[in-house]
């Protein structure tokens, strides 16, 4: 199973970070990634 974390290290997924370092999810990054798992789900290679 991927992690929205290995999606950001290859350049899938580009997600804002806090001052603390933190991942900032918008509306656009949680689409995103609703459109990777629905096409893990249809087993297309990420």
């Amino acid at each position: 199973m991927q992690t929205p974390l290995c999606y950001t290290r290859n350049g899938l997924l580009e997600v804002p970070r806090s001052k603390n370092g933190y991942g900032v999810y918008g509306e656009d990054e949680i689409k995103l990634l609703r459109v990777i798992k629905a096409l893990r789900q249809k087993n297309y290679s990420i």
